[in-house]
């Protein structure tokens, strides 16, 4: 919902699709990260 919301608003991905990393916490994390307006990144992580 957050990636789709993201999308909607026109923000920039620093990658372009949701990420995924299998080994952390018990059943890994999916996540994606957008571009700031001074070009820091910003991370949505959620814990799966």
């Amino acid at each position: 919902a957050s990636f789709a919301e993201a999308q909607k608003l026109g923000l920039n991905f620093a990658e372009g699709s949701i990420q995924h990393i299998d080994t952390f916490w018990s059943n890994g994390i999916r996540y994606f990260n957008v571009l700031g307006p001074n070009h820091e990144v910003i991370e949505f992580c959620q814990i799966m």
